[in-house]
């Protein structure tokens, strides 16, 4: 990644994770209002004229002029209580705004029109942040991951959410389809970041799972070779604890059979994914405090979190899984013996007679390891 690149995905983290209001300050539009169930016209006409009021400076050269802007638009949208009738207004007159931003060639305008963006949680907000999923600039589609996270954080926090569930559904399939095709391994965790927030969504729960996890599982699938970069297993490591922390959280019979069996493929996955990183001999061995170490820890953790998806998923489908065999600590202990029993553990579970080759799941046998 390049100096300017670099600078550009800091700019982004730092007006996403830092500039997003925590608490209500004071503004022109009341409580009443942004909590009222049905707008009246002169209740529209506020949004609207408030929204004309503070986006003057959004696409300005001036960085306080910006900030002031975004800070007095998010504030709105920080109203735990705000109404799916006023965020739709708002959207209305704000949306317009934002779409020449993103034409307009200029990062920082794009990147701010995007934040806004997620925080409506709107079908036509949402619309802007899938049409920047397209930009061929990382730094870009990566924010408009984030905005998609930020939308479906606001979708679950919403009593009536702004959007129907076809339409969050709509956005899951793409995230799905933009997991298993991007190659920037940062706008591959912000992705899965976002589909991970979606399965946090009640209705969206099974769907979601589904979907995510076997975008996942297919893109672990075509990594043929050895060891990965630190940033893709970071990602990887990032969806095994989201799928690993849904189905814990969960009962039998609350998540479908399809949702229980792509986790569990997807366990399945990234165990024959650190498999293969151990038996090519491009994983480093490394002892903690060694330059290495962070990769070999990273492969630790996924190993850990995908036996534990594999033997939630037996679980839930009613089978009685065999007690962990520990096969993340075998690959931390980073010696040739530990190795070696770690590959024979793992094929328990992954092996062409493993448990994932048995019922409920019944995968066939050498989906995972031919050997």
């Amino acid at each position: 990644m390049n100096v300017l690149r670099s600078c550009v995905f800091a700019a982004a983290l730092a007006i996403s994770a830092g500039l997003v209001p925590s608490a209500l300050a004071q503004a022109d539009i009341t409580p009443d209002v942004r909590r009222s169930a049905q707008l009246s016209t002169d209740q529209t006409a506020l949004v609207q004229r408030f929204v004309k009021d503070n986006s003057g400076g959004l696409g300005s050269d001036n960085p306080q002029s910006v900030r002031r802007n975004r800070v007095a638009l998010l504030e709105q949208l920080a109203d735990p209580q705000a109404s799916p009738a006023f965020r739709v207004e708002f959207s209305k007159a704000l949306v317009p705004l934002l779409r020449p931003m993103l034409s307009s060639g200029a990062d920082m305008a794009i990147i701010n029109a995007l934040v806004l963006a997620g925080d409506l949680a709107t079908g036509d907000s949402v619309a802007l942040l899938r049409d920047a999923l397209k930009s061929p600039k990382p730094a870009i589609r990566y924010q408009a991951a984030f905005g998609m996270r930020r939308t479906f954080e606001a979708l679950a926090a919403m009593a009536t959410p702004t959007m129907r569930n076809d339409q969050s559904e709509e956005i899951v399939r793409e995230l799905a389809t933009r997991i298993s095709a991007e190659e920037d391994a940062l706008v591959v965790d912000g992705l899965i970041y976002a589909g991970i927030e979606a399965a946090r969504v009640p209705t969206l729960r099974s769907f979601a799972l589904a979907r995510i996890a076997g975008a996942v599982a297919t893109k672990v699938k075509a990594l043929t070779g050895g060891a990965g970069s630190e940033q893709l297993s970071g990602a990887l490591l990032r969806a095994s604890v989201g799928v690993r922390d849904a189905l814990s959280s969960t009962q039998a019979g609350q998540t479908s059979p399809e949702a229980v069996k792509a986790a569990a493929e997807l366990g399945g996955r990234l165990i024959a994914y650190c498999v293969r990183g151990v038996e090519s001999k491009s994983l480093p061995m490394a002892q903690k405090g060694e330059v290495d170490y962070v990769i070999r820890e990273l492969y630790a953790q996924l190993a850990t979190t995908a036996e534990t998806i594999v033997l939630l998923a037996a679980t839930l489908q009613g089978a009685t899984p065999p007690e962990s065999r520990k096969i993340g600590e075998k690959l931390k202990a980073s010696t040739t013996i530990s190795d070696a029993s770690f590959g024979e553990d793992a094929r328990l579970l992954v092996g062409r007679t493993g448990l994932l080759s048995k019922a409920p799941f019944s995968f066939d046998p050498g989906t995972f390891l031919d050997n």
